[in-house]
């Protein structure tokens, strides 16, 4: 028997999605290798995950090269977990574990020196970013390994793009093209916090509440025994300070800890924190960064120059050793759910890595997600609870404007006559306003009063959104673009106007209303910029700015003590949508915001604005009583078997023959449906049916919903379904517990 090594293949193709033999002569677990692939003995890299044993040495070929470990046994173990669990490929889970250019033997290009360079990055949306991928898979290979890699950074100079994905300029120009990425001219600067400027900071004084959380904590790292936390304290309540001194007793016993933050738009506040707190031991991962940022933050941790590690989803991956705290801030927040391939929830991945290294697990929020906030009740997590303010600060003062009577009063302003008195008054006590409107750009759609034509976007099912700043009418999907129409292009009348309401169009109409009052916005379009998260908040912060607008974005972290006052427009637009949690969600985002009123010392008010001031998502919202929200809902899902009492699977396939898609969602359901039956698995199958939105980028999509438990039986099940049971233009996507179902 010759001993063997079991390698993967870093290559995309379903069809390579399992660990090959080789012969070699030294190598170890996480080593990156050169090996001899396919008919042409094509050298390509691998991984080795594993070893075996043969008979037939003379069949298997041998390992070219070993370049050296790239990951530890622990990350191996990582692998195969997120490989199963999310029913993905051996490559896309080597993906999350490192950064772009990782399997290079030179990494020195990667943004060497400071100088002018052009750059690229990608102008989808994150949700939207998939579909263009299924998109160019087949049809355009060097455009989909570009956009792969965009998926992953803010932002790459073009000449590390060609030179990462093998492809060439023309290639970036035909997406640039497309409307998928720009391309623009940027100053590259290595080290990421040179713009910061961070002041060193001193414990604070632990109010009770406070001393009994983290001597729980403390406690739990002293045993090395994996302990799951939920923390529910109130907006204002000093988390973060608990954050920072059990990660400071934990530093003592020689562990180190990660920091999930939900946004990059917090990352600035909380990498600002620990720096003020741990110096230079602290390592900062997010998207934002660019490659070279990542790759040389990614160096440090795993050469195990780093104590803690803070980021956005991304940084749960960091090669973190002996890790004995990890912190998921907002631990509510959707956006810790990937909508990209793997379709991963760091919640979990987090969950899985403080067991590996019998660590403590902290989920933290003013508002936990149902499911969590279960598990807490049915003993399976410890709660603890801050129920205070720090210093014993009071909770904002909160008004519920029905905008029926304002109607009836004559008032066809986005602002009720409260709202604009409130806005009022803190301008005249120089104290700043946040404003929160759930919707980007100036308006939702532009339709035609005299025919009702509606312009909508050639390739997708949905309607183009009004952009004021440049004239144009965009589609959040595929990124279409086109000027906007002056002339209804349907019948020619000038009667063609914009409806709905957006950020940029709250802007402008507070410029007629408070023409003194000086105003910055916050929301996806305004904050594409590297460190422009940053920016926008330092110069509220520092420049005293008079009003932010914002969308989710400013809903949840932010701490500004002279935040008096919070607007929350349309706050009964997020209860009528096509999802089981659109009620979380909105008490969530209304706490959320209105939370970020009265957290220095003078107090605080919010005034929420709707349609149905007597519901009662609403008026929880408004107390902000989350024992009361929590008993209704759990309430509604376990009537109607939704999370947390079963799991909700999306298949989603997609293609530009609507023939071929229907007849492979069909016999994909069959198949389901047998094993299922054979296996007594109890489900619930919705579909298949077209999805909601049946076609994006041209491609038809059908789609299949699963309510079952998602066990490991279940999983290989619709593994075995899915894999190579497509023609080469249909796309499969599956997604456990998606964030949306459209």
């Amino acid at each position: 028997m010759l001993k063997t090594a079991k390698v993967i293949i870093n290559n995309p193709s379903k069809a390579v999605d399992k660990a090959f033999d080789y012969i070699f002569d030294t190598a170890v677990i996480g080593d990156h290798v050169i090996v001899p692939f396919g008919k042409g003995n094509t050298l390509t890299d691998g991984v080795v995950i594993g070893f075996g044993n043969t008979n037939e040495p003379e069949k298997l070929k041998k390992i070219h090269s070993v370049c050296g470990k790239i990951i530890d046994e622990y990350g191996v173990e990582m692998l195969k977990f997120i490989r199963k669990k999310y029913i993905c490929t051996y490559y896309d889970s080597l993906r999350l574990l490192l950064p772009p250019g990782a399997m290079r033997k030179n990494n020195g290009y990667l943004g060497a020196g400071n100088k002018s360079i052009q750059c690229a990055r990608c102008i989808l949306p994150e949700n939207e970013i998939q579909s263009s991928l299924d998109n160019l898979q087949y049809k355009a290979p060097a455009q989909y390994r570009i956009m792969e890699i965009l998926a992953q950074s803010d932002q790459v100079s073009v000449v590390d793009l060609i030179e990462l994905s093998d492809s060439n300029r023309s290639a970036v120009k035909a997406l640039e093209s497309k409307n998928y990425i720009e391309i623009f001219d940027k100053i590259l600067e290595r080290n990421p916090f040179s713009q910061l400027d961070v002041k060193k900071t001193e414990p604070l004084e632990l109010t009770d509440d406070q001393r009994e959380v983290v001597d729980y904590i403390n406690s739990s790292i002293d045993k090395c025994e994996f302990t799951q936390v939920l923390l529910r304290g109130v907006t204002g309540s000093g988390k973060t300070e608990v954050y920072l001194q059990a990660v400071d007793y934990a530093k003592t016993k020689g562990k180190k800890a990660i920091i999930l933050v939900p946004e990059i738009s917090l990352t600035p506040q909380m990498s600002e924190r620990f720096l003020g707190r741990f110096g230079d031991r602290v390592a900062v991962l997010h998207s934002a960064l660019s490659i070279g940022e990542r790759f040389d933050a990614w160096n440090r941790i795993k050469n195990g120059e780093v104590d803690v590690v803070v980021g956005a989803r991304s940084a749960i991956f960091a090669p973190v050793s002996n890790v004995g705290i990890v912190v998921v801030d907002e631990e509510h927040e959707t956006s810790y759910k990937s909508d990209m391939s793997p379709k991963y929830d760091a919640r979990e991945i987090a969950e899985k890595i403080c067991s590996i290294n019998n660590a403590v697990l902290v989920l933290a929020s003013a508002t936990p997600s149902v499911k969590t906030a279960y598990r807490a009740v049915n003993g399976e997590i410890k709660l603890l609870q801050l129920k205070n303010r720090y210093n014993n600060n009071a909770l904002p003062d909160v008004e519920i404007v029905d905008l029926r009577y304002e109607l009836i009063r004559g008032n066809r302003s986005i602002f009720s006559y409260k709202l604009m008195e409130e806005i009022e008054e803190n301008l005249n006590n120089n104290e700043q306003t946040l404003i929160f409107l759930n919707r980007r750009g100036y308006a939702t759609f532009v339709s035609c009063r005299s025919c009702g034509y509606a312009a909508k976007c050639p390739d997708c099912d949905v309607a183009l959104t009004y952009n004021k700043f440049n004239e144009t009418l965009t589609c959040h999907y595929c990124g279409y673009t086109i000027k906007n129409h002056k002339l209804c292009p349907q019948c020619g009348s000038k009667h063609i106007k914009h409806f709905g309401v957006g950020t940029q169009k709250v802007v402008d109409e507070i410029n007629k209303l408070f023409p003194e009052a000086s105003v910055i916005r916050m929301d996806n379009d305004s904050t594409r910029e590297k460190f422009s998260h940053h920016k926008i908040l330092s110069k509220f912060k520092n420049e005293k700015i008079d009003i932010m607008v914002g969308t989710q974005m400013i809903t949840k972290g932010l701490d500004f003590h002279n935040v008096t006052l919070v607007g929350v427009l349309a706050a009964d637009q997020m209860l009528y949508v096509d999802d089981y949690r659109a009620n979380e969600k909105t008490f969530q985002l209304i706490t959320q915001v209105c939370g970020r009123a009265g957290r220095g010392d003078k107090p605080g008010r919010a005034v929420i604005q709707t349609f149905c001031p007597e519901n009662r998502i609403i008026t929880c919202a408004q107390t902000q009583d989350y024992k009361e929200f929590y008993k209704q809902e759990i309430s509604f899902r376990n009537k109607l078997k939704y999370p947390p009492f079963c799991d909700v699977i999306s298949i989603v396939s997609s293609g530009e023959k609507a023939a071929d898609v229907k007849e492979i969602t069909e016999n994909i359901c069959n198949k389901i449906i047998e094993n299922f039956e054979k296996e007594q698995i109890f489900s619930h199958i919705i579909g298949p049916s077209p999805a909601p939105i049946p076609k994006i980028g041209n491609r038809y999509r059908w789609r299949i919903l699963i309510k079952c438990k998602n066990d490991s039986k279940v999983r290989d099940i619709l593994r075995c379904c899915v894999k190579n049971d497509t023609k080469r233009d249909v796309i499969l996507s599956l997604d456990i517990n998606p964030n949306n179902i459209l």
